[in-house]
């Protein structure tokens, strides 16, 4: 990611929620595809999604979502996880071999989606979240002791900004929970903290499940890291145009999987879903597709390659020489309004009705569905 790049971001103060990716997915719908994947334990989909990222040039952002899901559904099962994906980022940093750190950025998924996970931190964070009660009154002590899990969220929640209170916080759960070396434990967590930019507030929640689960013997995963794998990495690798290969043709082969699938759940994760009205899907995807594309590092390249200029207040990109335009279109003219429908619902899904497609699809399915190895119940 260049200096040009992120100036550009920078110094722009605009609604970029529908960023799109290499392919034309909606970058934050990617994501969640990216976790429902590993939910699934479904490989080949979670490596897709995870290079649909990559090679947009997203890799900071990628990094950030695994650090995301770590903690959200990883870390209380998997604490010695921790210590293997800073390993594995500061590898990826140092390392100036294109394939080299494509393999170590396979390995990272790898190496979560063989391990088991439970969704507590993760639906107890969304929850707190949604509640509205306050937690002043809250006396620690007598909740952790009652395994009162909404109420501790909500309570660590509300105080995920205030750094003095978070720790004097998990001082206390370090209390109830009998730890020796207090002193140690807290600087982890300050640790976690300042490599991962998460959310402090649940780092926390992972690590008091963690405390719960040492607490009550639930089963830790072994600390096996898996070092090799059988996917040919060029597999996702963007497709290019050829000879015999317009860029016209490229989507409909790049389109492996679909973001809307039978397991979408994104409403649960992105509730401004329910806010987006179809048409202005279609419209951006079909016509407005380079500009919001222009926001992945990658179609930001290709653009200042061909001297193309991106408005952000007419939400335009245009390229002021008809010979660059032309060079521009020949290589990366992807026509998406051109695209049978089926091939375009691969992208922005096929259900009008908000409604519909969410239809029986709640925390509580969510819990039935992925919930078994958590503390938490949903009732």
């Amino acid at each position: 990611m260049n200096l040009e790049y992120i100036k550009n971001i920078k110094n722009i103060n605009i609604d970029c929620e529908f960023t799109l990716t290499r392919y034309l997915y909606v970058t934050r719908y990617v994501k969640i595809s990216f976790i429902i994947a590993l939910l699934e334990k479904d490989l080949d989909k979670a490596l897709f999604w995870t290079f649909e990222l990559y090679f947009s040039g997203l890799d900071q952002e990628l990094f950030g979502l695994l650090w995301v899901v770590y903690y959200g559904f990883y870390a209380s099962l998997n604490p010695e996880l921790f210590d293997y994906l800073l390993e594995s980022y500061n590898s990826w940093v140092k390392s100036e071999d294109f394939d080299e750190k494509s393999k170590i950025v396979c390995l990272m998924v790898n190496n979560l989606i063989i391990r088991n996970y439970s969704i507590d931190v993760f639906i107890l964070s969304k929850l707190a979240n949604a509640q509205t009660n306050d937690t002043n009154d809250v006396v620690l002590t007598k909740e952790l002791e009652s395994k009162n899990f909404l109420v501790i969220s909500k309570y660590i929640m509300n105080h995920s900004k205030n750094m003095m209170i978070l720790l004097q916080t998990y001082k206390e759960i370090l209390d109830y929970f009998k730890k020796k070396n207090k002193n140690k434990e807290m600087e982890v967590f300050q640790k976690m903290m300042k490599v991962s930019g998460v959310n402090p507030g649940i780092i926390l929640l992972s690590l008091m499940f963690t405390h719960y689960n040492k607490k009550l013997k639930i089963k830790m995963n072994k600390n096996v890291i898996v070092d090799s794998f059988d996917k040919n990495l060029d597999d996702f690798k963007t497709i290019q145009v050829q000879d015999d290969l317009p860029a016209y043709q490229i989507l409909p082969l790049a389109y492996e999987y679909e973001i809307f699938d039978e397991n979408n759940y994104i409403h649960l994760f992105d509730n401004r879903k329910n806010l987006i009205k179809r048409e202005e899907i279609i419209d951006i995807y079909q016509y407005k597709w380079l500009y919001h594309a222009s926001f992945s590092p990658v179609w930001f390249y290709r653009i200042q390659k061909y001297n193309g200029i991106i408005s952000h207040s007419k939400k335009t990109v245009v390229f002021p020489e008809e010979e660059s335009m032309q060079d521009f279109y020949l290589f990366y003219g992807y026509e998406p309004d051109e695209l049978p429908r089926s091939i375009q619902n691969k992208s922005i899904g096929y259900i009008s009705n908000c409604e519909e497609m969410y239809e029986g699809k709640t925390w509580k399915t969510f819990y039935e569905k992925y919930g078994k190895n958590g503390l938490y119940i949903v009732e």
